[in-house]
């Protein structure tokens, strides 16, 4: 009898990806529905255009939202910058670049430990003008 379980391996794994899939893809929902949603409350935009630009560019000045902030330094701006965001242009961003929907999805989904309930948290408290930074989510999703 062999000492590992090669099937229950596959199926743990199967099940972990099939998790990720979903949190990534409801992750990429909520992106979608997020431009409207900041109007529809009147979610305030942050940070200092003038300093957001060396980042997001021209669509620093259109506003910036952010939703997932990186906490790798003290200073708010630069964990805006290097987080996930979107901006008034419509233009999704994550670790300083425009990327697509799906690739910040993932790019969130990874950092609230592919925990759907921590994801919908973070997405509220970015609604509410309140993001929280990657270490926030971790320790919510229990991986810290």
């Amino acid at each position: 009898m062999p000492a590992i379980d090669v099937e229950a391996v596959r199926a743990k794994i199967a099940e972990r990806d099939e998790t990720r899939a979903r949190c990534a893809q409801w992750c990429a929902q909520a992106l979608q529905e997020f431009p409207d949603a900041v109007r529809a409350i009147r979610t305030p935009t942050r940070g200092n255009p003038d300093f957001l630009k060396h980042v997001f560019g021209r669509d620093a000045s259109t506003g910036v939202w952010p939703i997932l902030r990186v906490d790798n330094t003290d200073n708010f701006l630069i964990e805006i910058g290097h987080g996930a965001a979107f901006t008034g242009s419509g233009k999704v961003w994550a670790d300083g670049k425009q990327e697509s929907v799906d690739t910040v999805a993932w790019w969130i989904a990874a950092r609230c430990g592919y925990s759907m309930s921590v994801a919908s948290t973070v997405f509220e408290k970015a609604l509410m003008g309140e993001s929280w930074s990657v270490r926030d989510a971790l320790r919510a999703a229990g991986t810290v």
